[in-house]
């Protein structure tokens, strides 16, 4: 199998890249970049990269053909957390011009295309960027119907681990941390639907495995609420090694906040306890901060 994953150099990206990197079996990965550098550009011999410039016309198209994918991962998104109407409507014109000549390889049977859970929510400063995607989502839908290709449509919620950006919440509390500054939230009572990045592959994954699942749009979330003081108060626990084996009671579905529901990827109904999420995720954050300081 030939999978392309468009974004490779994003969040989500680099986490399905790396599941892929100590895999012993027959799928071929093609990775594209924008303006972010992957330093290794070849981890395996199943494993490569080309660069495409969103904004720019050249960006290897044929290369890509070449490739002949099997399966399309369409993870890019360009400026985030820029969400004016000007970088949504770049990034919508970039995608669909994309998969029009992309809808032509004739060995495409199945097209994953991440999109937000802000779909859901009401939010003037991100109506441009909603818009967008769904414009989207809509289009690549008729054009895949068209087709005869299975097209999944994820709502990810609020997804967190390794590659994360450094201005988001953990690795801005883990920073805050280590720096020895006083802490302070701006919305302590806040609740997400948390997720992490393993369990958000593992889903993606079980799609392009799976041959009878129907297509669709479906949402990636835990169907839990969590408080982002409860955030910071597990973080400061672990970094200070003071978590006991039986966790507080940090979920509570009273809380108000944008949470998961149904249509669901139903592979299986585990989910990493946010608690171990965390950990490996501040794992990652102390290994990079350690690198970091080596290298001055």
């Amino acid at each position: 199998m030939r999978i392309l994953i468009i974004g490779a150099s994003g969040f989500i990206g680099k986490n399905i890249i790396n599941s892929y990197k100590n895999n012993n079996s027959k799928e071929k990965i093609l990775g594209t970049f924008n303006t972010n550098i992957i330093k290794n550009k070849k981890f395996l011999k199943n494993i490569n990269f080309i660069k495409l410039n969103y904004f720019q016309k050249n960006y290897q198209i044929n290369k890509i053909i070449k490739f002949d994918p099997n399966v399309i991962i369409f993870s890019g998104w360009n400026s985030i957390p820029d969400f004016s109407k000007k970088k949504s409507m770049d990034n919508y014109n970039f995608a669909s011009n994309l998969f029009k000549k992309l809808f032509k390889i004739k060995s495409l049977k199945k097209v994953i295309a991440l999109g937000s859970c802000y779909e859901l929510a009401t939010d003037i400063k991100t109506k441009h960027f909603i818009k967008s995607k769904i414009n989207l989502k809509n289009i690549l839908s008729k054009r895949s119907e068209i087709k005869g290709i299975s097209f999944f449509w994820l709502r990810i919620f609020y997804v967190y681990g390794p590659y994360q950006s450094p201005k988001s919440l953990i690795p801005s509390l883990y920073k805050n941390f280590i720096s020895k500054k006083e802490l302070i939230l701006k919305n302590p009572n806040l609740a997400h639907d948390f997720i992490f990045i393993d369990d958000v592959i593992k889903k993606i994954k079980f799609i392009i495995k799976n041959e009878k699942l129907k297509s669709g749009v479906y949402n990636i979330g835990t169907s839990k609420l969590t408080k982002v003081k409860d955030i910071a108060y597990l973080v400061k626990l672990i970094l200070l090694n003071k978590l006991k084996k039986k966790q507080p009671n940090i979920s509570n579905k009273k809380f108000r906040g944008l949470i998961a529901k149904p249509p669901f990827i139903n592979n299986n109904n585990k989910f990493t306890e946010i608690s171990i999420g965390i950990s490996k995720t501040l794992k990652y954050l102390k290994k990079i901060n350690d690198n970091n300081k080596n290298t001055i």
